[in-house]
């Protein structure tokens, strides 16, 4: 009894000292030489599947599902760097393609779908998933589908129907099994959860989870979605909040211009274009003259529709640029749109800029037309700033002994000469009431 006492424990200490070597291997070398070793641990105890699960079982395995992004090359990068490689860091990356499926412990799976850029499976993946059903999950196994889109909230918020592959292998073939839909995609976190009825419940939970670091995209435009698959259901959590993100949302609006100033430069000069065929209007008395409020209103506005008329019909370079804004109106509306929805909106949209622009013009004349009346501009010319700083100078700051002569000879008359028409960059509302008063009293009208 001694002797075998002491041969076990002999065994007992030595195999603990390979277990605890090959762990130790497998934590070092994991990080050196992974592909290396554990390849050659695999081809060595080939014959060995419980030799291969424990190696696996120490190593963290990563899959990862395609998302639109991918497809824009045809998923040449993704298999490149995904499905080509087998370690991403200290991550071991057994898959072979862009779809998967991973059985859990406690009866739990996992189908990885790609929907490519048709939000639908193919029919070799259909094939891989229905046959994965039929023969490995059980009846009362549960599963859990992941996709990079939420085709059932973007189909409700456009109104129509994609996914056909998707929804028959829940319905037909899944049937009560799906415990779980989760998607990214949308820059936002929602999660619905089934309301209890005696219909078939095809999949109990709904989760998007987009909040990845990107910009946000609201919910309180998904605040209406009930019912998927003949389900109802119910908001359970949403980030951002229906409220918060319908306060995000008129921000936007409000405070456009002061998150992003920089695009005034963009929007006056696409502006300047739409109205240049109509400076100056010369003819503003019918609008002045009136002496009621609602008169002057009414002249106004019949002003705007002449010039809309006039920008359309006779200016060649205005007409240019509302039809080049027109087709990016158009294009720019989302591709699910019908043509007829997208030809309306882009109307719609550039005639609201268009009549924007011409009240702004309008507006801009009006006031320079009163100050001009009024003797607030054009009063002397051009360089009116120029005179006044001259005259100033010559009172505050004297030069009996000629240094301004001097200076102005050396440089070749650049010295008065900059200062003259730097100050005309900085009046430019007496440049802008001198050039059209004079373009008025000689009879230039604006056409194109």
């Amino acid at each position: 009894m001694g002797l075998s006492r002491r041969i076990f424990c002999i065994i007992s200490l030595v195999g603990r000292m390979v277990c605890g070597l090959t762990s130790w291997l497998i934590q070092e070398m994991v990080e050196i030489l992974p592909t290396l070793w554990l390849g050659f641990l695999l081809n060595l105890h080939s014959g060995s599947k419980s030799m291969v699960q424990c190696v696996l079982c120490h190593v963290e395995t990563c899959f990862l599902l395609g998302v639109t992004l991918h497809w824009f090359d045809g998923l040449q990068t993704y298999m490149r760097y995904i499905c080509h490689k087998s370690w991403l860091g200290g991550w071991f990356m057994p898959q072979k393609k862009s779809y998967f499926a991973l059985q859990l412990p406690n009866r739990w799976w996992v189908f990885g779908l790609d929907l490519a850029l048709h939000c639908d499976i193919d029919v070799y993946q259909f094939k891989f998933f229905s046959e994965l059903v039929r023969d490995k999950v059980g009846k009362n196994d549960s599963v859990i589908i992941m996709t990079h889109e939420p085709n059932w909230l973007l189909d409700w918020y456009f109104d129509k129907l994609t996914g056909k592959n998707v929804t028959y292998l829940i319905r037909d073939h899944l049937k009560e099994r799906c415990r779980l839909r989760i998607a990214g995609d949308v820059h936002h976190y929602m999660r619905h959860s089934y309301v209890p009825s005696n219909k078939p419940v095809y999949v109990q939970h709904l989760l998007v989870n987009g909040c990845g670091g990107a910009f946000l995209h609201p919910t309180h435009v998904f605040k209406n979605f009930k019912e998927i698959y003949g389900t109802s259901y119910e908001t359970k959590a949403a980030y951002p909040t229906f409220e918060d993100s319908s306060r995000i949302a008129l921000g936007n609006i409000l405070k456009f211009r002061k998150k992003n100033w920089q695009f005034d430069v963009i929007g006056g000069m696409i502006y300047f274009m739409l109205v240049f065929s109509m400076f100056p209007q010369c003819q503003l008395d019918n609008i002045l003259k009136d002496d009621t409020f609602s008169g002057r209103l009414g002249t106004f506005f019949g002003t705007v529709w002449d010039l809309f008329m006039y920008m359309l019909g006779c200016s060649y370079v205005s007409a240019a640029g509302a039809i080049l804004l027109l087709t990016i109106a158009i294009v720019f509306v989302p591709s699910t749109v019908s043509w007829k929805k997208r030809l309306l909106i882009g109307i719609l949209h550039v005639s609201a800029h268009l009549v924007a622009a011409l009240i702004l013009m309008l507006l801009m004349e009006l006031g320079v037309e009163i100050c001009i009346r009024h003797k607030l501009l054009a009063t002397s010319g051009y360089h009116t700033l120029y005179q006044w700083y001259q005259s100033v100078e010559s009172e505050h700051f004297p030069d009996p002994t000629g240094l301004r002569e001097r200076i102005e000879q050396w440089t070749f008359g650049l010295y008065p000469a900059c200062i003259k028409y730097l100050m005309s960059g900085f009046d430019v509302p007496e440049v802008m009431a001198v050039t059209r008063s004079n373009i008025c009293k000689n009879g230039i009208y604006p056409c194109s």
